[in-house]
This record gives structure tokens, C-alpha cells and sequence, in this order.
């Protein structure tokens, strides 16, 4: 038991993952967030799994975010808004 929670406390991000999501509308590709928690109005990035890299977003709408729907991003690489499906919830 004192190794798990001395491997939680060195290496604590690889036993929690960011909240992903799926863009079925203009990439279908898979996602991943650099924040755990966020809200609409939020400015964060997010790994975009079919370019490779990080784009900057604003979350724009968060239509039923509690059981894991749908967000609405603005994606600045893009110039234009994304709709991403939320695997997990997030607060």
C-alpha cells in the first residue's frame, strides 16, 4: 500500500487522465483536454489527435456536460466552431 500511494504522489497524472471526446462532425478523430474541470467561456487547449498537435479553444456551450453529451468549442487553429462528444463527465 505505501508503494501505490508513493507512485500516486510522484506520478499523479498518469493515474488520471484529462476528459476526452470524439469531433464526429468535422475530423472524426479523437480529442483530449488540458484541464480537468472547465466551464463555458473557458480559453484552454486541447490535443487534436488528427493533426497531432494542441489547439487553443473556447468552449462556447456545454449542452448536458453532467452525463458526458456534447460541447460546442470555438477551435482558433480552425477559424471555426467544433461540436465534440464527452466520453466523461467533467465538473
Amino acid at each position: 500500500m505505501k508503494k501505490f500511494l508513493l507512485i500516486f504522489f510522484i506520478f499523479p497524472t498518469f493515474l488520471y487522465s484529462y476528459p476526452e471526446g470524439y469531433d464526429y462532425y468535422l475530423t472524426g478523430n479523437y480529442v483530449e483536454f488540458d484541464k480537468n474541470c472547465f466551464h463555458e467561456g473557458d480559453d484552454l487547449y486541447l490535443y487534436d489527435y488528427s493533426t497531432g498537435s494542441y489547439h487553443m479553444i473556447e468552449i462556447y456551450d456545454m449542452d448536458g456536460y453532467d452525463d458526458g453529451d456534447e460541447i460546442e468549442i470555438y477551435d482558433y487553429t480552425f477559424g471555426r466552431y467544433r461540436y465534440i462528444d464527452l466520453e466523461d463527465d467533467v465538473c
